[in-house]
């Protein structure tokens, strides 16, 4: 008799609502190479230089402080759209 009961309690122990199992999605959004190179750098001025020469250092820094900002607004676009579209695959499903 305890033999049958104790399959009878095996048997439904198997039916008790367990809740659904939690499923991690990772999403690695890559971004590509063009966008992480490193620009060339402005050479400074050496040996005998100008206030011109210094002038012209000064505002190659500038512009090249000006595209690695365009660069970064590209990547964080680039990131948010992937994490967008992650989102939305994970509505999908």
């Amino acid at each position: 008799m305890k033999g049958l009961l104790l399959v009878l309690v095996a048997t439904l122990s198997g039916c008790v609502n367990r809740p659904a199992p939690v499923v991690t999605v990772w999403v690695f959004c890559e971004v590509p190479l063009e966008m992480t190179q490193a620009r060339p750098r402005v050479p400074k001025p050496a040996g005998d230089y100008s206030q011109k020469d210094v002038a012209l250092y000064i505002t190659a820094l500038q512009g090249n402080d000006d595209i690695h900002r365009v660069l970064l607004s590209r990547v964080r676009h680039w990131s948010d759209t992937c994490r967008e579209r992650a989102e939305q695959h994970k509505g999908e499903q």
